[in-house]
């Protein structure tokens, strides 16, 4: 009985008591490619906001938005068209206020696009 008792206990101690599967990032970089301007109305900012919001403290934060397809600007041949955001976990504000601007710059890119043709 004391063997059986002293082998039960050590297995209970042995395991660990997680309250709460928790995800953390270090060094995130998250990278969207779109397609056309409907891809545009996909990308959503409180969706980004709470994986932003999962970074550690003072964490770097790189975004990529990559603007696919062909067309010409003026006399240019543009094949693709690509964004980068750089910040901070601290200042995620800042990163939401700089996404919504180049959301609008890529409405700009496909409504020239679609003039352009």
């Amino acid at each position: 009985m004391t063997l059986l008792f002293l082998f039960c206990s050590t297995i209970f101690l042995a395991q660990n008591n997680f309250e709460e599967n928790e995800l953390i990032f270090e060094n995130l970089k998250l990278e969207i490619t779109i397609d056309s301007k409907d891809d545009i109305k996909d990308i959503n900012l409180s969706d980004i906001k709470s994986i932003f919001n999962q970074s550690k403290e003072n964490q770097p934060i790189d975004l990529n938005i990559h603007c696919n397809n062909i067309t010409s600007i003026g006399t240019e041949l543009v094949t693709n068209l690509s964004f980068n955001i750089k910040g901070n976990s601290n200042d995620i504000s800042l990163l939401i206020k700089k996404i919504k601007t180049i959301k609008k710059n890529i409405k700009k890119y496909y409504n020239n696009q679609k003039m352009n043709k």
